[in-house]
């Protein structure tokens, strides 16, 4: 899986599937559904905090538009001083 794209819920089950396949981990394909399901649940509720008070958190996802998002932070970072 190619982890600079954008993941779809196919892709992802797509991935689920080579990994248990290449461990020798049997589970059925409704089993695999449900993990993902689960585990996109588990990323939802994720929390996130500022490491510093008065800090911002930039979240990094992969890319804006043709930009590595890590790009855009750093050129935000030097502009603004932070």
């Amino acid at each position: 899986m190619d982890v600079t794209s954008k993941n779809t819920p196919a892709k992802i089950i797509e991935f689920i599937d080579n990994w248990k396949n290449s461990k020798g981990i049997a589970i059925t394909e409704e089993q695999q559904v449900e993990f993902a399901r689960e585990l996109k649940t588990q990323l939802e509720n994720l929390e996130y905090k500022v490491p510093v008070e008065g800090g911002i958190v930039i979240p990094y996802s992969g890319y804006y538009g043709d930009v590595p998002v890590y790009k855009v932070a750093e050129a935000i970072s030097k502009a603004t001083g932070i």
